[in-house]
């Protein structure tokens, strides 16, 4: 569910220790302050004269570190493989060098929230001043191959909080042989001065000097005087390749990663509860009618926690105990409608009597009886028990579903058999989907070390009893291919056994099931929920996510192909939260998220995921544009513009194409991305192109910086063939002139999309090109482009200047 963050969002409790007066010294001597760019010089990959090692530190003190020749070496990225080296995301390859006071915690390690100055939002590495007087300092080993031409770029700032406190400190930056100790060779520092926490300063070094090499790259902290509030974030640190001056699309030179999307990875949408949007009375189901016409790529509705559980005596006593707890979700408009479409009476007055009596359809038969006489599917999500089954105990502060896990085993199965009996009486239900439970292995650790279980309160043995009394109670009524196991979440890091769960709660799964000699369920699917956060970003998606999970499913269900989907996809509340409240804006109305979700669909598509459910507020303003243009590609929907400039878009009953292409913008220096099809005779291309920056960014500031970058779209050329081309976009993007095509045949502006007043209007502009049209791409920007081949002959082409 949402609010459950990838890491430890507690680690916010970093922000309420300040650090204590220390001396520093040590290195080069410091680079005078000046701009807001600074580069460092390379130390060159000749052999140097190295300083003396430096005296040991009190073991006690030594924060836990891998040896040097324990220092994994990580790629740099080339011509061949040209996504960037993201050292934030690889913080744990490090050596370190960090000597801290007794009852420090802040040793080197991912700050917990994200950090937005000035409009530009970073991910960012704490390294705080060492207590003995030398330099803290964070070493990578790095591998840069012969033909790359890369650089090394991060940003430096005081933590805004603590560090409004700190009279300054030392930072250094250094690239080393790979033979060298890094705690001692020579880097250059230079002086964040007070104030330092308002404005980003960046750190860039060029490494073609030691291409063919493997070299220390080496980040340092420091501090000769006061060391109060010396938190210094170094900021999203990477090795990239540097940027082309201009981008060739070919898509004459198909990458095929998809065959026949039917339907697109997208094509479910989440709506939260039933209650939260359908709850007039009577209910009717035009917002679902609306839903199917607006956006007609999309084929079902997930429904969370649709199936009870959500109102309970509990929550009915301790209302404000309940409620509240949860930093990114304030659910207390929903108690009186739990209480109003709840199906289960519960409380002390109904104990004792018969369970089939304690029933009440009415409410809930009538919503999501309207609900399901749509033409779209539901997905209806089973989240937690009624507390007569949790031993009269309930838990809502989470998602307001009662989390306390089942201890009812024969109480609990009759609720179930009876509830999904109920449901196969019910017109909607044959061609329904059904989930449970709810992320049950959402945990963090504070940094106290106390660890929270975040929704479900059971452990994974209490979790496999209770999943597995529900199959048993339910597997009658449902048919194959309508239960997916999850949604999980699903976070692979090794060196924290609390976070990285999964393994262990599969595992409990399976054993429960071979100890009743039961088969596994029939499983369509493995489901996790992704979000963007402060610790991960959607560049790592594949690596940190999907590959270890596939990986996992393959060890504990072997012989069992389980498709990946993922039950949400989004970027964070606790990413929006920290946007917001930085003046940056609503983080899922930037052209940043714009383009963020153009490359998500990619992903979609380039890792084979079988379905993807965005929040439904996605598709309300500018989040429209990637969707409907990715699904025009695959060929999911169709759509004309009328005389009065309205966009009609119709779901497209004609055969997918055999096969989608896929160009991944973060895999690339010039950051274009791209989705492509084309018909079987090669005379019609669909592209969807777009240009995702690294970073999130107010638009403002993403206007105000972004250059212009010219990319060439490349199409078949044959002898008496020219193409017609449609190019749409938002409108406040610049659509190509002439370029290189021969002419612009038309144009059109404020082009509104039939039935969604709210998203914003859109551009088109038709041209007559041979086989190259430029187009000259902003920050974020994403077009589609229709390219239809002609004869040459039947044309006016004018003559070019």
């Amino acid at each position: 569910m949402r609010a459950c963050s990838n890491r430890s969002t507690a680690r916010r409790a970093l922000v309420l220790a300040i650090v204590a007066v220390c001396v520093g010294g040590g290195g080069r001597a410091g680079v005078a302050e000046t701009g807001t760019s600074l580069p460092l010089a390379p130390t060159p990959p000749a052999s140097t004269p190295l300083a003396a090692p430096p005296p040991a530190a009190p073991a006690a003190l030594t924060v836990p570190t891998l040896s040097l020749a324990e220092t994994p070496v990580l790629p740099a990225p080339s011509e061949r493989a040209g996504a960037d080296l993201d050292l934030h995301q690889a913080w744990r390859s490090a050596h370190v060098r960090q000597v801290l006071w007794p009852g420090e915690r802040s040793s080197f390690q991912q700050f917990a929230d994200l950090v937005v100055l000035q409009g530009d939002a970073h991910r960012a590495l704490l390294l705080l001043p060492s207590s003995d007087g030398l330099a803290s300092r964070a070493s990578f080993k790095v591998a840069i191959p012969a033909a790359s031409d890369c650089e090394l770029v991060a940003w430096v700032a005081l933590e805004g909080k603590v560090g409004a406190l700190s009279d300054g400190i030392d930072f250094g930056a250094g690239v080393v042989a790979g033979g060298a100790d890094p705690d001692a060779a020579p880097i250059p520092f230079a002086r964040l001065g007070p104030g330092a926490g308002t404005a980003w300063r960046e750190v860039r070094v060029d490494l073609a000097p030691y291409a063919g090499t493997t070299v220390w790259i080496v980040f340092a902290a420091r501090e000769t005087g006061d060391a109060a509030g010396d938190w210094l974030l170094w900021a999203d640190p990477r090795v990239r390749l540097k940027a082309p001056s201009e981008t060739v699309l070919d898509v004459t030179q198909p990458d095929v990663r998809a065959r026949r999307l039917t339907p697109v990875p997208w094509s479910e949408v989440n709506l939260f509860k039933p209650y939260s949007v359908f709850r007039n009375d009577p209910v009717t189901y035009d917002s679902m009618r609306w839903l199917a016409r607006t956006f007609p790529w999309l084929t079902s509705v997930r429904l969370f926690s649709a199936l009870g559980a959500n109102w309970g005596p509990t929550l009915e006593r301790d209302y404000d105990g309940q409620m509240g707890k949860n930093p990114t979700f304030d659910g207390s408009w929903e108690t009186p409608l739990a209480r109003t479409y709840e199906f289960f009476h519960d409380g002390a007055e109904w104990e004792g009597r018969p369970l089939r009596s304690r029933f009440d359809w009415t409410s809930f038969d009538r919503l999501l009886d309207a609900l399901g006489g749509s033409e779209m599917g539901l997905h209806v999500n089973l989240a937690g028990a009624p507390e007569t089954f949790t031993a009269h105990r309930g838990h809502y502060a989470t998602y307001h579903f009662n989390e306390m896990p089942v201890v009812d085993e024969v109480g609990w199965k009759e609720y179930v058999q009876k509830l999904f009996q109920h449901l196969t009486e019910r017109p909607w239900f044959a061609r329904a989907h059904v989930s449970f439970f709810n992320e049950p292995n959402c945990r963090w650790t504070d940094a106290d070390g106390t660890v929270r279980r975040f929704g479900y309160q059971g452990d994974a043995a209490d979790y496999a009893r209770q999943y597995f009394w529900t199959w048993q109670a339910m597997k009658p009524y449902v048919g194959p291919g309508q239960v997916h196991l999850g949604p999980w979440v699903a976070e692979p890091d090794a060196p924290d056994p609390v976070v990285n769960n999964l393994p262990v709660f599969l595992r409990a799964l399976h054993r429960e099931f071979e100890r009743a000699a039961e088969p596994l369920p029939p499983w369509s699917g493995f489901a996790f929920n992704i979000y963007d956060t402060p610790q991960l970003t959607l560049e790592a998606f594949a690596t940190a996510k999907i590959a270890p999970v596939r990986t996992l499913l393959e060890a504990e269900f072997p012989g069992t192909s389980l498709p990946v989907r993922f039950d949400e996809i989004g970027l964070h509340p606790v990413i929006a939260s920290v946007f917001e409240r930085a003046g940056a804006g609503t983080i899922d109305e930037t052209r940043w998220a714009t383009a963020w979700r153009a490359e998500m669909l990619a992903l979609l598509v380039e890792q084979g995921i079988d379905r993807a459910s965005p929040w439904v507020s996605t598709y309300t303003g500018h989040g429209f544009a990637p969707y409907f243009f990715a699904s025009y590609v695959a060929h999911a929907v169709d759509y004309r513009v009328s005389s009065t400039n309205e966009i009609a878009i119709t779901r497209d009953e004609v055969d997918p194409p055999q096969s989608l292409s896929v160009r991944l913008a973060s895999h690339h220096a010039d950051r274009i991305g791209a989705l492509w099809s084309s018909s079987d005779d090669g005379r019609e291309f669909r592209v969807a192109v777009w240009r995702y920056p690294r970073f999130p960014s107010s638009d403002a500031r993403l206007i105000a910086e972004a250059q212009m970058l010219p990319v060439e779209l490349r199409l078949p050329a044959a002898r008496g063939r020219v193409w017609r081309l449609r190019v749409l976009g938002d409108a406040a993007q610049r659509l190509p002139e002439t370029g290189e095509a021969l002419a612009v045949s038309s144009s059109r502006s404020a082009l509104r999309v039939r039935g969604a007043p709210t998203v914003p209007p859109l551009a088109m502009r038709e041209l007559i090109a041979t086989a190259r049209v430029r187009l000259e791409m902003g920050g974020a920007d994403v077009f589609l482009i229709e390219a239809t081949a002609s004869d040459a002959r039947s044309l006016e082409v004018p003559e070019r200047p």
